[in-house]
């Protein structure tokens, strides 16, 4: 009967840790990302802690649709502190979409404070992809 009891605790600590997140100091982002003055159309963006400036911890993410991000409700918000930003961007949400730039990389702070982002991706940004190709 112990024997028992002591395993559906474990059970019930187990799942609980398991959906609780990871109990470390995220926090949810949202907002929109934008290439040439539209919505970019699907992709995915990136939270690294900056380790060169103090950040540590895991990286944070969220898949773009339809110009839109949000990693409410999924457990991977960012960390607190200076964080590199990472932008992929492609033409649709099929698999294997043609990208409208290279990873464009920024850099936020982060903190309770502020958790709306809007990220507009320079023109730039596909010109670097254009000169690759040349080489």
């Amino acid at each position: 009967m112990r024997k028992i009891s002591l395993a559906a605790v474990l059970a019930v600590l187990l799942s609980t840790l398991g959906c609780g997140g990871d109990g470390l100091d995220r926090h949810d982002l949202s907002g929109m990302v934008t290439f040439k003055g539209a919505p970019v159309p699907a992709g995915s963006i990136s939270f690294r802690p900056d380790q060169s400036k103090g950040g540590s911890g895991p990286t944070g993410y969220a898949k773009i649709e339809d110009g839109e991000f949000s990693t409410y409700g999924t457990g991977k918000g960012a960390m607190t502190g200076p964080v590199k930003v990472m932008i992929e961007g492609a033409v649709s949400k099929k698999p294997m979409s043609a990208r409208l730039f290279p990873i464009y990389k920024t850099d936020i702070e982060v903190s309770g404070d502020k958790t709306e982002f809007d990220f507009e991706v320079p023109e730039q940004a596909a010109r670097v992809k254009q000169k690759q190709r040349k080489r």
